[in-house]
C-alpha cells in the first residue's frame, strides 16, 4: 500500500506482487483528496490515510472501500502533518494537522475510538494557540510509551508526549474520578515471574492486561472489581494459550473506568 499525489491522481494504490504493478483504489471517493500519510493495523486488515482538506479515510478491508472518519472537529484540518496508529492501544489514532495551508487550526489531533471520533491533543506541549501550530511530522517511540512531534511553527522543534497519559485528553468531573496507582513491578526485569502491585482509593471495576510493543494484547491478568486497598497479582510471562513468550519489552495496562496507567515490563529468557 501506499499514498499517491501528483498531478494526474491522488489516493491510495495498492501492489499485490510486492511492488511491481500498482492499482489505484476507489478513486471516486478520492475527488480533490490529496492524501499525503498511510497508517495500518498490524496483522489486521484496518488501514487509515489522511490528506489535506480535512480528510481521513477508513477501511476494514485492505482497501477494497474507504469511508470518511472526520468530524465537525477535523472537518477544515489540512492532515499532511503526519499519521499513526498507536502501539500502545490500537484504537488511538494521531493525525497531525500543519495548519495555515487550508485554515488557522493546527495541531495533533486524537481519536481514542478507531477514528469515530477526534479532539486536540496536546498534554504535555506548551500552551500556544491553535492558529500557531503546524505539525511536519509524528513518530513513536519502539517501546510504544512516547509520541514525538516536530513543528514548523511555532517553536521549529521536536516535542514528547507521552502516551500513558492519553486518558488526560478528557478530563472526567471530580465526582467520578478513580484514584488507584500502579507500583513499579518487581522483579523487572525478570526470567519466571514477576510481582505486580496496585492499589484503589475507592471501590472500582479493574482490569489488568500485558501488550506486546506492536500494540496486540497477550492476556488479561485482571478484570474484577477491587475494593478499597492494594492488591497484587503476578504474571509468569505466558500468553493467554500459556506458551512462553520470548525476550523483549512488553507493556502492563491498568484501566478502571477511563482511566490508565501503563508500565514497561522486560523479560529475560
Amino acid at each position: 500500500m501506499k499514498t499517491r499525489t501528483d498531478g494526474n491522481a491522488s489516493g491510495v494504490l495498492r501492489s499485490k506482487d510486492f511492488g511491481k504493478n500498482w492499482a489505484q483504489l476507489q478513486p471516486e471517493l478520492l475527488d480533490r483528496k490529496e492524501l499525503y500519510y498511510f497508517a495500518s493495523i498490524p496483522q489486521s486488515r484496518t488501514l487509515y490515510a489522511a490528506g489535506r482538506f480535512g480528510r481521513i479515510y477508513k477501511s476494514y478491508d485492505l482497501g477494497d472501500s474507504w469511508f470518511s472518519i472526520s468530524d465537525t472537529v477535523t472537518a477544515l484540518g489540512n492532515f499532511s502533518g503526519g499519521l499513526l496508529v498507536s502501539a500502545f492501544d490500537t484504537n488511538y489514532v494521531f493525525a497531525g494537522d500543519d495548519g495555515g495551508f487550508v485554515n488557522d487550526i493546527g495541531g495533533v489531533f486524537l481519536s481514542r475510538d478507531g477514528g469515530r471520533s477526534w479532539q486536540v491533543y496536546h498534554h504535555g506541549l506548551p500552551e500556544y494557540p491553535l492558529s500557531q501550530w503546524r505539525v511536519w511530522s509524528l513518530a513513536q517511540s519502539d517501546d510504544a510509551q512516547y509520541i514525538f512531534m516536530t513543528d514548523s511553527r511555532p517553536l521549529g522543534s521536536m516535542h514528547r508526549l507521552s502516551q500513558v497519559l492519553l486518558t488526560s485528553v478528557q478530563e472526567t468531573p471530580a465526582s467520578q474520578i478513580i484514584d488507584f496507582n500502579l507500583q513499579p513491578n518487581y522483579p523487572n526485569p525478570f526470567h519466571a515471574e514477576t510481582k505486580i502491585e496496585f492499589s484503589v482509593n475507592n471501590a472500582s471495576y479493574i482490569t489488568l492486561d500485558i501488550y506486546n510493543v506492536v500494540g496486540e494484547r497477550i492476556c488479561r491478568l485482571i478484570n474484577q472489581r477491587f475494593s478499597t486497598g492494594t492488591h497484587s497479582t503476578f504474571w509468569n510471562g505466558r500468553d493467554s494459550k500459556g506458551d512462553e513468550l520470548g525476550s523483549g519489552i512488553y507493556l502492563l495496562r491498568l484501566q478502571a473506568g477511563k482511566e490508565i496507567l501503563g508500565r514497561k515490563i522486560l523479560l529475560i529468557r
